[in-house]
């Protein structure tokens, strides 16, 4: 379903839906929060990148609780990335299939708590109501309704600490420098390494990393290609550096314009690995420079210095998390545009210059900042 349609369903069906459910609890009463859970689940239906954010809440949760059953609800889109991920007792998907819609029928108020990801859908908030007692989320319009405990987002704080604000009321407290690292298996790692060793890449090589293409929902993040071409090139020269380009089958359109922009050679891994087989690739790399999108935080995540490029969204959020990464960006009169905790994310509306925030990103300060970090 086209994300446009996705939302206008959320919102229109979905208010009224949570309206009714928020009405509901009231009349039921708040629930007592039970001291040992016996089972939680989370929420997470969207995006990879926000996945792998969230995965340090689910790690102060399993620590709080380390008897509960621990469970994600999620999709086929970003189920590998809690494949990935210690500690999960299950993983469940919510798809239009028989068998999912059939699971979430039997869990009905299964779960003792239910701890809502995502932080603005109503489908999300109305899924948390029926399976489970102790539900948690972001407040905010209607669906604020529905949370037995809602919390504040807080635009000024990394979404790593907006995730760990959502487990704070039930004791969960983690302050981490770093993200939670995903679990590869050997067979990926090695299979990783064999992948690069057939395209020419050497222990030895100095290897960065690209990620030019961002998700179908913000089109508005991407930089030039041109631009992205002619820095890539001179780090190439500079460090003597292998470029390898990451993403998935979707995001060969754009990695393909960026690689027939350039003059130097470069590896396209887009759509060739699963998700874990990605997550080794980019740990091998000594650079990844990308866009706003999922890849960056999967690079940050597997302790790989990390280069984001910002634009209509703001790193304050969604900067690559830990020391030693950097985010480039330059605030407009109108920035940021992409709200996350209510899913406005626009095209852009400049009337002098369309996309300006991204254009304002020169190649020298990208240049720069790699020569700092490879350095």
């Amino acid at each position: 379903m086209a994300i446009p349609i996705y939302k206008l369903i959320d919102k229109w069906i979905g208010i009224p839906l949570c309206c009714i459910a928020g009405t509901t609890s009231k009349i039921a009463g708040k629930p007592k929060i039970p001291l040992n859970p016996r089972s939680i689940i989370f929420v997470k239906l969207w995006a990879m990148g926000d996945s792998i954010v969230m995965i340090p809440l689910i790690k102060a949760m399993r620590d709080k609780f380390p008897t509960a059953e621990i469970n994600v609800l999620c999709r086929k889109r970003n189920r590998e990335v809690f494949d990935c991920t210690q500690g999960i007792s299950s993983i469940k998907l919510f798809e239009p299939d028989m068998k999912s819609m059939s699971d979430l029928i039997k869990d009905i108020r299964h779960y003792d708590i239910v701890i809502d990801g995502e932080p603005y859908l109503r489908l999300s908030a109305l899924l948390s109501f029926w399976l489970g007692t102790i539900r948690i989320g972001w407040g905010g319009f209607a669906r604020s309704k529905i949370y037995t405990i809602p919390v504040t987002f807080d635009r000024t704080k990394h979404m790593v600490q907006n995730y760990l604000a959502l487990g704070e009321p039930l004791g969960a407290s983690y302050k981490p420098k770093l993200l939670v690292k995903p679990n590869v298996s050997q067979s990926d790692k090695d299979h990783a390494s064999m992948t690069l060793e057939s395209r020419g890449i050497r222990a030895k090589d100095t290897v960065v990393g690209a990620c030019p293409s961002v998700a179908e929902s913000s089109k508005s993040r991407q930089w030039m290609p041109e631009r992205f071409a002619e820095a890539l090139d001179k780090i190439a020269r500079r460090h003597k550096a292998k470029i390898l380009f990451f993403g998935g089958r979707g995001d060969l359109e754009a990695i393909n314009q960026v690689k027939d922009l350039m003059k130097e050679d470069s590896v396209v891994l887009a759509g060739q690995l699963t998700l874990p087989q990605t997550f080794a690739a980019l740990e091998r790399c000594d650079l990844v420079i990308s866009v706003d999108t999922g890849p960056m935080h999967a690079a940050a995540a597997m302790g790989t210095p990390t280069i984001g490029l910002f634009g209509p969204n703001i790193p304050a959020l969604w900067a690559p998390y830990g020391p030693g990464n950097i985010a480039l960006y330059h605030p407009l009169d109108c920035s940021p545009c992409i709200i996350n905790e209510k899913g406005v994310m626009p095209p852009c509306k400049r009337k002098d210059e369309l996309h300006k925030c991204m254009k304002m990103l020169t190649v020298d300060e990208v240049v720069k900042a790699a020569d700092k970090l490879l350095d």
